[in-house]
């Protein structure tokens, strides 16, 4: 991995973020309550999935901050977090699924496209991100990767916060 694809990938959690912005001023003026309500169960789910990422992505930075590869990878901190992270693959592709089942929900050529972006950079960028589990891979980076590599989980983070309590409002504004 390189600092470069480590950039380029930081983004697709802000990406997530602009399209629930995107959604809400769509589904905000939504007036049928049936409708309301199956977007707001879906994004509720969706939610609900982008929570079990962030406890994930949180778990691995920790176990990752604290030198892992010096004990040979053999602390609690780093066997719960490399379970967490063959936990993403499976995270990843249903988030990437929920997407894509707003993307058919939505008649905005510009949100169906945003959505279809987000998607093949979910599928293609993290969901092997994190060596589907084996995490001492990560001793095998140069310090700069490493680093690198630690930032990108940061970042993420951040984004995926910022991702979720974007999605919270939207929710909020189909549950008044």
């Amino acid at each position: 991995m390189t600092s470069t694809a480590v950039e380029k990938n930081s983004s697709v959690f802000q990406d997530l973020t602009a399209l629930f912005n995107e959604i809400l001023g769509i589904v905000g003026a939504l007036s049928d309550p049936e409708t309301k309500k199956r977007f707001a169960d879906t994004f509720d789910a969706m939610d609900q999935n982008l929570a079990q990422v962030i406890v994930a992505k949180h778990d691995i930075l920790h176990a990752l901050e604290h030198d892992p590869c010096s004990a040979g990878g053999q602390t609690e901190a780093v066997r719960l977090a490399s379970w967490q992270a063959s936990q993403l693959t499976p995270l990843i592709l249903k988030l990437s699924a929920q997407i894509g089942d707003i993307r058919t929900s939505m008649q905005s050529a510009e949100v169906r496209a945003h959505a279809d972006g987000i998607v093949s950079k979910l599928l293609a960028d993290e969901v092997h991100r994190y060596w589907s589990g084996d995490l001492l891979m990560y001793c095998r980076l140069s310090p700069d990767q490493q680093a690198a590599f630690l930032m990108e989980i940061q970042q993420s983070q951040t984004a995926l916060q910022a991702s979720s309590a974007g999605l919270r409002n939207l929710i909020a504004k189909l549950n008044p």
